[in-house]
């Protein structure tokens, strides 16, 4: 691979080629899975660097997205705080209100403000499958306000251990991840170099099979993304791509 920095005028480059290649009118990870890579090209960059790079770029701006998102909560939170009626409530909160009543009766002469601290502290110790009621109300609370949803983490845990969604869509691997994968690495820069010159030295017949192997994984977890996702029922779905931002759906 070229362990050249990407110059602006590259980058530019292949922002236009994606403009013309990607299909808008889908969600972007079917957009992204549905190019046809091979027919990419800037300069000396391969397809496989231009499509790291796009995932790159993507992520970077997914990242950029997420903090204008919070500035933007932090705005309105302040309309919300005044009327105190449409502040999203966490899964903690939530919890804390429902169990409010028997705990004040098991605890005469406690203060509500001390039981539901001891109450949100609780909910955390929880498993994650008595979560999960708490948890969705309160993302469907966020979901409506368009707000972005803290407790990612937790709900994605959630899918993983009880509605199948695959925990290996996390990986993503081109041809060049997949021959590194195989050779020890020596920490740091000089790792990196060893591991592209060897993958340099390869022939092109060797190449091209971590090539298919690569697209074999990735068609692989693609069709079992679906699967899943098609096991959801409306709300789990929505929430499932409100949540899979930073993870599986912005590697393809």
């Amino acid at each position: 691979l070229n362990e050249m920095e990407w110059t602006k005028s590259e980058v530019d480059q292949l922002i236009e080629v994606l403009q013309k290649k990607l299909n808008l009118d889908v969600e972007y990870d079917l957009a992204l899975h549905m190019v046809k890579w091979e027919s990419i090209q800037i300069g000396d960059r391969s397809w496989e660097e231009c499509k790291e790079k796009t995932i790159l770029l993507i992520s970077e701006a997914r990242k950029n997205r997420f903090l204008s998102e919070i500035i933007g909560d932090l705005k309105y939170g302040d309309n919300i705080r005044k009327t105190h009626q449409n502040k999203p409530s966490t899964p903690a909160t939530l919890y804390a209100k429902d169990k409010l009543e028997s705990a004040q009766a098991d605890k005469p002469g406690v203060s509500k403000n001390e039981i539901m601290k001891s109450l949100k502290a609780d909910f955390h110790t929880l498993k994650v499958r008595k979560k999960k009621p708490y948890l969705f109300e309160s993302a469907r609370q966020y979901m409506q306000q368009n707000v972005h949803i803290p407790f990612k983490k937790e709900i994605i845990k959630y899918f993983e251990m009880y509605r199948g969604r695959p925990v290996e869509t996390k990986l993503y691997k081109t041809g060049f991840m997949l021959f590194s994968s195989k050779l020890k690495r020596t920490p740091g820069k000089d790792g990196a170099q060893s591991i592209s010159q060897n993958w340099n030295n390869l022939s092109s017949e060797e190449k091209e099979e971590y090539k298919i192997q690569s697209k074999k994984h990735m068609d692989d977890l693609f069709a079992e993304y679906c699967k899943y996702l098609n096991s959801l029922d409306p709300f789990e779905k929505a929430l499932e791509k409100r949540i899979c931002n930073a993870t599986f759906l912005n590697r393809f």
